[in-house]
């Protein structure tokens, strides 16, 4: 058999990781122009106030002491071409994000969806924990089946092996790697693939 099928989904599974990264990034791209929007917002209601009243003399050398300051932040920011480019940056930023994230939510879509991804993912780790050669780490690889606790992913195996990889390229390939570790990773494949085909079709 090939391990097509399994190789896609480890695919499907990383865009899914990869959509929470474009999510927190795009959210972090947006806080940074609220952030500046107020500032602009602040500083020109502060430059329109003595033109509305007349301050006591307090209050004038208050607001040309708050002016001094923000003028002293802009340049210590780099100046106002500085932020404007550092602000169409974060626009460009934020349409890159966007366009990334329209693509993963094709690819997810294609395989089904978010929740089926999540599924087969909680299924493919039960799958993981039924084999002694196969170790799973919060920390490592994203918390990804691994082979012996090295970093190793069984997905990676079955990656190569998809490629068209021979295990003895692989083998050559990496030395750290056995020929149970390769058993280990069909005998995992073929035990995923029945599970999911289980699963109700889409």
């Amino acid at each position: 058999m090939t391990y097509r099928k399994i190789h896609d989904y480890d695919r499907a599974l990383e865009v899914h990781w990869r959509e929470q990264d474009v999510v927190i990034g795009l959210w972090r791209v947006q806080e940074k122009r609220r952030i500046a929007w107020d500032a602009a917002s602040s500083l020109n209601r502060t430059l329109e106030e003595p033109g509305k009243a007349r301050l006591v003399d307090y209050e004038l050398g208050e607001l040309g002491r708050d002016l001094e300051q923000q003028k002293r932040d802009l340049e210590d920011a780099g100046g106002l071409d500085r932020m404007l480019e550092q602000h169409r940056t974060a626009l460009k930023a934020a349409g890159e994000l966007g366009r990334a994230l329209e693509q993963y939510q094709e690819t997810l879509e294609a395989v089904g969806g978010l929740e089926r991804v999540i599924k087969e993912n909680k299924i493919a780790m039960t799958v993981a924990r039924e084999f002694n050669g196969i170790t799973i780490e919060p920390g490592k690889r994203s918390g990804q089946p691994c082979l012996r606790g090295i970093r190793m992913t069984v997905y990676d195996v079955l990656e190569y092996l998809a490629s068209g990889m021979s295990e003895a390229e692989i083998l050559d390939d990496f030395p750290n790697l056995t020929q149970e570790d390769l058993k280990v990773c069909r005998a995992f494949a073929d035990a995923l693939e029945q599970r999911l085909q289980a699963l109700p079709a889409q």
